[in-house]
């Protein structure tokens, strides 16, 4: 648990100016919370604004937590027949180079814009007629993964139920289970 202290210049007249002072309480447990008491007021200047941002952008764990799956998680999957989405959000030549059987190519890389995720809405659709997981193949499994992810929530599709390949296709480490259309398996 960590303790901040963080003020904030409150106008009371023309020219006179106090702060109010809060105590901010980050608890790291296994769903990290913020508890924000005020303490009183007293004359100081500090922008709190400023502070609480950051804050918020040192603590690492009140960050949007992904969830990721590893190469070794994701075969086993596919060894035992799991009914899984396997959403490819790869470039068209990367996909045509290397990828999984069965998997939902959607082209969405870089996923920056609207264009390049509306065609992840494929796997929302699969969603909801089987209730599947989704695993989010990207590249390298870095921010793109995370925005077709943040897609797929906006969309409907549970947070628990989205993962992204830790590390993305190119550091797949089994090789010969993928797909290549321009000379069959690797």
């Amino acid at each position: 648990m960590t303790l901040f202290i963080i003020q904030e210049t409150v106008p009371i007249g023309t020219a006179q100016r106090m702060c109010r002072s809060y105590a901010i309480i980050v608890n790291y447990s296994k769903k990290p919370s913020i508890t924000v008491r005020s303490t009183g007021m007293y004359n100081q200047k500090l922008y709190f604004t400023i502070a609480v941002m950051l804050i918020m952008l040192s603590i690492p764990g009140l960050a949007l937590a992904y969830n990721m799956m590893t190469a070794d998680e994701l075969k086993v999957r596919l060894d035992t027949s799991e009914p899984t989405i396997l959403l490819d959000i790869q470039k068209k030549t990367a996909y045509d180079e290397h990828h999984f059987y069965g998997s939902v190519r959607t082209h969405a890389y870089p996923a920056k814009t609207d264009t390049d995720l509306q065609s992840a809405i494929q796997g929302v659709r699969m969603y909801e007629q089987t209730g599947n997981s989704i695993v989010v193949i990207g590249p390298r499994g870095g921010r793109p993964a995370q925005r077709t992810v943040d897609y797929l929530i906006t969309r409907g599709v549970p947070e628990d139920k989205i993962f992204i390949l830790e590390g993305g296709i190119n550091n797949w480490p089994h090789q010969k289970m993928l797909l290549n259309i321009k000379g069959g398996c690797k």
